[in-house]
């Protein structure tokens, strides 16, 4: 009865312990998955304010539906975000291929990706049922590709396609117009849909979504949507698409709105081996950098004029010194010369002020060698550079009179030519007039002096003037 007894008792513990092994299994299985996944995906994905099982609320290899409440949510995500943290997440998925892209979007989507294209059409999708208080109303639907490459993750064993929702794009690309544009994508991945709007697309119809703020651009031909200007500066890593906001906040004082733009002017003229013109293209002068205030924005421009302050300014933010390699450039206030003429200012108050000196601030990456920035103050300088737009800060001129700002035009340059003034022209005139005066003499000298060597003396004359041989013969001595 005792063996029996624990027969059963041995009996019910292995079907306990079977029983328990088998109802773990499948939690087991479930931690193994999510758990783990968990704690490895919610970091790459924290940018986009979703959590990991919201991401799965996403679904792939369907038709893209551009009114679902989760897209639009992601768009007010995207736009929240800055440059530097947009970069910092893109980290994360900088070593996944496309194929992994294309074949594991579930794993990585959400995570932010930074990406070459090429952008080949736009389409503006405006939301349903949308109110006047919304600030992001609809989505433009970039259609692009990958960029040619010649390495097997661009192979034709799956869709080079891909789909940019972006909230904006340059405003010199036209949408609903064939294009083929050099493009930089930084977002979120979103999902995995198909070309076709039907339940009966394929799966090799389908590629990926990304979820973008806006679209970088980087034209490398010019053409009416870009001046050679233009291309010279993008050549160099600057996103012409970012010159929307430098136009929108053209008079304005510098701020965070164009920051952007801003450092990623000095850092493309850094980048450049000098400041010379684009071939083909004309120069801006002083008179057409005014007469066209809202205009010309990364236009090549030429001005001359007399440096009154010189400083140099450091980059104290980590991201613009480590992403785009700028640690200081300097502020030069430059004042050309008016030749007697003046410029008068109509400001939106009213007030018109009347100047017979217009500042011009140039910012460059560079001093002539051997300059520091009070050896530039008081002399003359050629400049060329790349004009940003106007900048408004306070002067004492304009607070005497009220107004609300000075404005003055902004150049982004390299290198400052120092140009020799008239003085320095004058004296330089007369130290070579008084080098060839003294070198005059020292050579009439040395002139007579070998000549007088070469004369003989009166006595030597007479010497040299008796016969060799003198005959006394038939001279009487008494």
């Amino acid at each position: 009865m005792k063996l029996r007894r624990l027969s059963c008792l041995r009996s019910f513990r292995l079907k306990s312990i079977l029983t328990l092994l088998f109802l773990t299994l499948p939690v087991a299985s479930v931690f193994a998955v999510h758990p783990f996944n968990q704690e490895h995906d919610e970091k790459p994905i924290e940018l986009s304010g979703f959590s990991v099982s919201e991401s799965y609320e996403i679904s792939d290899d369907a038709s893209l539906d551009l009114d679902a409440p989760i897209l639009k949510k992601l768009l007010y995500r995207v736009k929240r975000t800055s440059p530097e943290t947009r970069n910092k997440y893109s980290q994360y998925s900088r070593d996944v291929s496309w194929r992994d892209i294309h074949e594991q979007t579930s794993d990585y989507r959400l995570w932010v990706f930074d990406r070459p294209a090429r952008l080949l059409r736009i389409e503006k999708h405006r939301f349903q049922n949308t109110t006047q208080h919304e600030e992001i109303k609809g989505v433009y639907v970039c259609h692009c590709e990958l960029p040619a490459s010649n390495d097997s993750d661009s192979s034709d064993e799956f869709s080079k396609r891909i789909t940019v929702l972006s909230r904006t794009v340059p405003s010199s690309l036209s949408p609903d117009s064939d294009l083929d544009e050099p493009i930089r994508i930084t977002g979120f991945l979103y999902g995995r849909t198909s070309r076709a709007n039907n339940s009966q697309a394929q799966p090799e119809d389908a590629h990926p979504v990304f979820v973008t703020d806006g679209l970088a651009w980087y034209p490398t031909q010019s053409s009416a949507n870009a001046s050679t200007s233009l291309t010279q500066l993008a050549k160099h890593g600057l996103d012409i698409g970012l010159l929307d906001s430098v136009r929108q906040n053209n008079t304005k004082p510098l701020g965070s709105k164009d920051a952007e733009a801003f450092f990623q002017f000095i850092s493309a003229v850094k980048k450049m081996e000098s400041s010379s013109a684009p071939q083909g293209e004309s120069k801006l002068g002083f008179v057409q950098i005014m007469q066209n205030a809202n205009a010309n924005f990364g236009h090549f421009a030429h001005i001359q004029g007399v440096v009154r302050t010189c400083s140099v300014i450091p980059i104290q933010h980590s991201d613009i010194r480590e992403r785009l390699g700028v640690t200081e450039y300097y502020q030069l206030m430059l004042f050309p010369d008016l030749d007697g003429a003046k410029v008068v200012i109509n400001s939106k108050d009213g007030e018109q002020l009347d100047y017979r000196k217009f500042p011009v601030t140039v910012c460059c990456t560079e001093l002539p060698p051997g300059m520091q920035p009070k050896d530039m103050e008081k002399k003359q300088f050629d400049i060329e550079g790349y004009f940003f737009r106007f900048w408004k800060y306070q002067s004492d001129k304009t607070d005497a009179v009220n107004a609300s700002g000075q404005v003055s035009p902004l150049i982004m340059a390299k290198l400052p030519v120092e140009i020799p003034t008239k003085a320095n022209q004058l004296n330089w005139i007369l130290t070579i007039f008084v080098v060839t005066l003294i070198a005059g003499t020292a050579i009439l000298l040395w002139t007579y002096r070998v000549a007088d060597r070469k004369r003989e003396t009166p006595g030597a004359e007479i010497l040299s003037s008796l016969p060799d041989r003198i005959d006394l013969a038939g001279i009487d001595e008494s």
